[in-house]
C-alpha cells in the first residue's frame, strides 16, 4: 500500500492475542439467564448451534436483500439452533436487518435468536463452541482459524484474505450454503491454525511504537 517494507512489521493480530487469553468454556445460561438483550426464540444450545454473522458488502448494495435471503433460507431449512448477530452499520445494513425482521416475525423461527451486540467474553465462547460459523465476518476467517471452528464464508466480503483449512467458501446460494454447513458439522473441529497469531503481539506493538523513528511526511514507496 505504498509503504516502505522496512516500516512494515508483522506482529500478529491483537484480536487473536485477546482470544488466546479468554476462558472459552460455555454455558447457555450466560445468554438466556443474563442481561444480554436480544430477540427471538431461546433454543437449546447444549447439543450444538450455528453462529451467524453476515454484514452488507458496500459494493453490492443493490444485492443486499437477495444475498441475505439466501442465508436465511439455508438456516431456516436446517432448523438447527442458531445465534445470529445483527449486521453492522455499513451501507446496506437496513436492507439486511429488514429481511431478518420479516423472517423472524412471519416464520417459524424459534430455533433462532438475534443479538445486536455481544461482549468479547461471550462472543469468544460462542465462536469457540459453535458447530459452525456462517456469514462473511472476519471472525469466520481469523478467530475461527485459531480456534479450529468450522466456518462457511459466504460471498465476496472476505475475498483475497488468507484463510485456513477450516473455511469453506461459497456463493450466495441457499443450497450451497446449506450443504457446506452440513459438511462442516460432519467434519467437526479442525486443528488450531496460527495463521494470524504471534506471541506477545501487544507488547511488540508497544515496543515498535516506542523505538521506531517515524517520518511524519507520507512517502509512497515504489520497488
Amino acid at each position: 500500500m505504498g509503504e516502505n517494507p522496512i516500516n512494515v512489521f508483522n506482529v500478529g493480530s491483537p484480536d487473536i492475542e485477546i482470544l488466546s487469553k479468554q476462558n472459552l468454556s460455555f454455558d447457555q445460561d450466560e445468554l438466556w439467564g443474563g442481561n444480554i438483550v436480544g430477540v427471538g426464540g431461546k433454543p437449546d444450545l447444549s447439543k450444538g448451534f450455528i453462529f451467524v454473522m453476515q454484514h452488507p458488502v458496500t459494493t453490492e448494495y443493490e444485492q443486499s436483500r437477495s444475498n441475505i435471503r439466501e442465508t436465511i433460507k439455508a438456516i431456516d431449512k436446517l432448523k438447527i439452533p442458531t445465534v445470529w448477530i445483527w449486521p453492522n452499520v455499513d451501507a446496506g445494513a437496513d436492507s439486511l436487518s429488514k429481511e431478518l425482521r420479516i423472517y423472524r416475525e412471519t416464520s417459524d423461527s424459534e430455533h433462532l435468536h438475534l443479538f445486536r451486540y455481544l461482549g468479547i467474553d461471550i462472543f469468544c465462547k460462542l465462536l469457540n463452541n459453535a458447530l459452525c460459523v456462517v456469514g462473511n465476518s472476519s471472525a469466520g476467517i481469523k478467530e475461527s482459524s485459531y480456534l479450529g471452528t468450522p466456518s462457511v464464508n459466504v460471498g465476496t466480503r472476505q475475498k483475497g484474505r488468507l484463510s485456513g483449512a477450516n473455511v469453506i467458501h461459497v456463493s450466495h446460494n441457499a443450497a450451497e450454503i446449506q450443504e457446506a454447513i452440513l459438511d462442516q458439522i460432519d467434519n467437526g473441529k479442525y486443528p488450531a491454525d496460527e495463521l494470524y497469531f504471534k506471541p506477545e503481539t501487544s507488547k511488540n506493538i508497544a515496543e515498535i511504537l516506542a523505538t521506531t523513528e517515524v517520518d511524519l511526511q507520507k512517502k509512497l514507496y515504489y520497488e
